[in-house]
């Protein structure tokens, strides 16, 4: 079984990544998407960098205020 750090790294840095395209797209500073959401700037910057953990209440939270819809697929893998 392949170590699940790794997917958990890849799955934190494409989420991250699509969060900051959104928000950079959107011409939102940290700042207001902290006041909206009441998730600290240190938060979101950690998320957009792929660091931390993802909790998916703040996933929800930022997902809800960017517009973004949050797709989860399930495949079988050979």
């Amino acid at each position: 079984m392949e170590d699940i750090r790794t997917h958990y790294r890849a799955l934190r840095q494409s989420v991250g990544n699509a969060v900051r395209a959104e928000r950079q797209k959107q011409k939102l500073p940290l700042w207001k998407i902290e006041k909206q959401t009441g998730l600290s700037a240190h938060c979101i910057d950690q998320i957009e960098l792929g660091k931390g953990s993802l909790e998916i209440d703040q996933l929800l939270r930022l997902s809800l205020f960017l517009g973004l819809d949050i797709k989860i697929g399930f495949k079988k893998q050979y």
